[in-house]
């Protein structure tokens, strides 16, 4: 019984000392694991950045996202809002999304000794970034500091505290385009430069290829208006209008590539597009003038007409849904969907109608034009909505804008050549009009001479 007694009080003594130590051990260990936890708003350790690491630039690996309407307050809202881990859509931003703004949230850390200072990018294209910390629940704005350097409109200045954790949270402001790309990172201050850079330059062989036929447009423009001004017609201004107005829009597509700044930004959301309309007016016009569709084509005459107010209607749509409005679906409907399949319809009819009426060699020089641009824009197409296919292709033909301006090139080339025979002809036509004007003179003056004798 002694035995049994000394067993039992030893039991009692082992669990009244684990009461009274480890229990409590375990409770304040649990406590303080929660409230660290809420503290940071439920985020693990493996989504904290530690900034001594970043050396040059470090994207962004495990974060929280969402897309807000442009009013939601984050000051009173907060609380309400439910993140995703990202990225969403491998960073693409969806046309539905575009009209909203993103809220990013994520930690840093300082384990060094010294005041640490980075500057946060979260990619292309947003044209205002704002930067709060996150306290007890409660969101307090950091000053907006980018960097003393050119297309720097969407870097932020984050500094943290010698050892020191933080949570931030990042309002993001999206240009009107469906380019955008959320790619969120952190630069080394001496990188930003060098990042920038390295961001602009990434495609230098598409870049010179680009340039190259903008060179080639340029040379076909001046040729056209030096033809004009020489006693041409008037398709040639019309022609050098369209090459010009086609050529700027491709050279500023490489020129502002990836460029964080505000005018890249008015080209990316507005300007190109209505700049493609207007090379596009050019167009028709120029066929109206090259075909005289008024006497010649009566069809065509209402089809190019009709597509000339079609796209001035398209760009005053255009201009008062992206300046009038914040929402982004019907403007892309307008620019995507409506305009290019109105535009691809439109070519389509007149590859049917110059097939009916291949005799007319002035015709086949246009179909060979409309129908080579067609093709190459289709297989520009193929290579953006299968980007697969790039891996399978050589060289300068991964490029979905190579084949557009491949076919671009090709139905320029085809339509200056049925300039220069149309010219020709016309120069043929007027003078032998002028021979024949000569022979009824010198025969009339003869039969003066023959009746005074």
């Amino acid at each position: 019984m002694k035995k049994i007694m000394r067993k039992t009080d030893c039991k009692i003594t082992s669990l009244l000392f684990y009461k009274k130590i480890i229990s409590p051990a375990a409770i304040t260990g649990i406590a303080i694991i929660f409230l660290c936890g809420q503290s940071v708003w439920g985020q693990s350790t493996d989504s904290t950045i530690n900034v001594n690491a970043v050396s040059s630039v470090t994207f962004f690996k495990h974060f929280e996202m969402g897309y807000a309407p442009r009013s939601f307050d984050i000051r009173k809202d907060l609380s309400k809002f439910s993140f995703s881990k990202g990225p969403l859509n491998n960073g693409n931003v969806e046309p539905g999304n575009i009209s909203k703004k993103i809220l990013l949230r994520f930690r840093v850390c300082n384990n060094s000794d010294t005041l640490s200072a980075h500057y946060f990018f979260p990619g292309f294209y947003f044209n205002d970034v704002r930067l709060y910390e996150i306290k007890n629940d409660a969101v307090y704005p950091l000053p907006s500091i980018p960097p003393d350097v050119t297309d720097s409109v969407s870097f932020r200045l984050i500094r943290v505290s010698p050892k020191d954790t933080i949570t931030l949270l990042a309002e993001i402001f999206q240009v009107k385009t469906y380019n955008n790309k959320f790619a969120p990172r952190l630069v080394h201050p001496l990188y930003v430069e060098a990042h920038i850079s390295s961001l602009h330059n990434s495609n230098k062989t598409e870049v010179l290829v680009t340039y190259i036929f903008c060179g080639l447009l340029i040379m076909m423009t001046l040729f056209s208006l030096a033809s004009f001004f020489q006693g041409g017609n008037r398709e040639f201004l019309y022609y050098a209008g369209f090459a010009l107005f086609i050529g700027f829009m491709l050279f500023t597509k490489p020129y502002y590539l990836l460029r964080s700044n505000y005018l890249n930004f008015f080209y990316e959301s507005y300007l190109d597009f209505i700049l493609q309309c207007i090379g596009i007016c050019f167009y028709m016009a120029f066929m109206i003038g090259f075909l005289v569709t008024r006497k010649n084509y009566p069809f065509l005459h209402k089809l190019y007409t009709y597509g000339i107010i079609g796209l001035v209607v398209a760009m005053s749509v255009y201009t008062g849904l992206h300046y009038g409005t914040e929402g982004f679906f019907w403007e892309n409907a307008v620019e995507n969907y409506i305009t290019k399949v109105a535009l691809l319809l439109m070519i389509v009819v007149f590859l049917v109608y110059a097939a009916k009426r291949w005799d007319d060699r002035l015709l086949r020089y246009l179909f060979w034009g409309n129908f080579l641009y067609l093709l190459f824009s289709l297989m520009s197409l193929v290579l953006i909505l299968m980007p697969g296919l790039r891996r399978e292709l050589p060289g300068l033909f991964k490029s979905a804008l190579t084949f557009y301006e491949l076919g671009l090139f090709l139905e320029l080339s085809f339509f200056l050549m049925g300039l220069t025979y149309k010219n020709r002809r016309q120069i043929i036509e007027q003078t032998k009009e002028r021979e024949r004007l000569r022979t009824e003179n010198e025969r009339k003056e003869m039969e003066k001479q023959m009746a005074v004798m």
